[in-house]
């Protein structure tokens, strides 16, 4: 069975559309060097729906290699909207649970590279601070 054309772009949205919750990807972006001439970093901070899986520490298997898997130490996983930009110096903040503000928001590292499925992107996640 194949999608139509048409089908896997409406997939997308309807997956986004059932994201609940609200996450902040914060991108640390080289600027201007100081009079030391350390390079500083500017954060850039982009707010986008996401759905969070707080799953307790586990391990999530990677892509397989030379017939082995890569194994990643996880906290938490969050699905975001398909094609969305994360790099592993990001972290990701979630600042709503099913549209509940949480305060302080729960703050997460980059634990290991985005995985572009065919619905969203997922990212393997680890606790910075509560």
């Amino acid at each position: 069975m194949s999608l139509s054309p048409h089908r896997l772009p409406q997939l997308r949205r309807q997956t986004e559309v059932h994201m609940q919750d609200t996450c902040v990807i914060v991108t640390q972006t080289a600027g201007t060097r100081d009079t030391l001439g350390r390079t500083t970093t500017t954060p850039t901070d982009t707010t986008t729906k996401c759905r969070f899986d707080p799953r307790g520490r586990s391990s999530v298997a990677g892509e397989e290699r030379t017939g082995s898997y890569t194994v990643t130490e996880a906290d938490a996983l969050v699905h975001l909207p398909y094609g969305t930009q994360v790099a592993l110096a990001d972290q990701i903040r979630i600042t709503h649970r099913f549209g509940e503000l949480l305060a302080p928001p729960l703050v997460y590292e980059v634990a290991g590279p985005a995985e572009l499925g065919a619905l969203d992107t997922a990212v393997v996640l680890n606790q910075v601070s509560t």
